[in-house]
C-alpha cells in the first residue's frame, strides 16, 4: 500500500508545483492594455471587422522562437483575451511544435491534447480557465508556427460586452426610426 502511495504523492506535489497559465511575455491575460501606441491588424477598421480589437504589439519580454506578437481585446475594457506569437519557417514546422507543446506542457503539469480534425498540427493545453494553442501551419515553401494563449473568462466577458454593445445600438437605431410614411 504504501508503495503504491508515495508515486501519487510525487505526482500530485509535482502538479501543484506547476505553473498557472496566467499570461506569456510579460503580457498577462486579464489585464487592462492601454491601445494608445498600438497598430491594428485590421486592414478594415470598425467594429464589424472580424479582427476588431486585436492589435500588434512588442511584449516586455519576447521569446526568440517567435518574430510577430498581437494581442486580442475584450471590445469596452480593452482587457487581454488572447496573447499570440507568431514564426515563419522554411519547410515544415512540426517537430519544433510538438517540441514546444511537449516543454509547455511539462512545465504546466499537463497533458498535451492534439486537436482534431485539423489538417494543420494543432496541440492544446489547457488549465484552469486559461489554455494554450500551440498549431503549426505547413505550406509548400513555407510554415507558421503560431501559439495562442486564450482566457476563456475574457472570452465571457468579450461576449457580454458585445451583446450590451448590440443592444446599445439598437436601441439607439429604435429611437432614430422614421415613421411618418409607415
Amino acid at each position: 500500500m504504501k508503495k503504491t502511495l508515495f508515486p501519487l504523492v510525487l505526482l500530485s506535489a509535482a502538479a501543484l508545483a506547476a505553473e498557472n497559465i496566467t499570461g506569456a511575455f510579460g503580457l498577462e491575460l486579464g489585464a487592462v492594455q492601454d491601445t494608445s501606441n498600438l497598430e491594428s491588424t485590421c486592414a478594415v477598421k470598425g467594429k464589424d471587422s472580424s479582427c476588431y480589437k486585436e492589435y500588434y504589439i512588442k511584449p516586455p519580454s519576447p521569446n526568440e522562437i517567435f518574430t510577430d506578437y498581437t494581442v486580442t481585446l475584450t471590445p469596452v475594457s480593452n482587457k487581454i483575451m488572447e496573447i499570440q506569437g507568431f514564426n515563419t519557417f522554411k519547410g515544415n514546422c512540426n517537430n519544433q511544435t510538438e517540441a514546444l507543446a511537449d516543454a509547455i506542457s511539462k512545465k504546466y503539469g499537463v497533458k498535451k491534447e492534439r486537436v482534431k480534425p485539423s489538417t494543420n498540427l494543432h496541440f492544446k493545453i489547457s488549465k484552469g480557465n486559461n489554455e494554450i494553442r500551440v498549431i503549426c501551419i505547413n505550406g509548400k515553401r513555407e510554415s507558421q508556427m503560431q501559439i495562442y494563449y486564450v482566457s476563456k473568462s475574457m472570452h465571457k466577458l468579450s461576449d457580454k460586452e458585445k451583446e450590451t454593445l448590440y443592444n446599445e445600438e439598437l436601441e439607439k437605431n429604435k429611437n432614430k426610426t422614421d415613421t411618418s410614411t409607415l
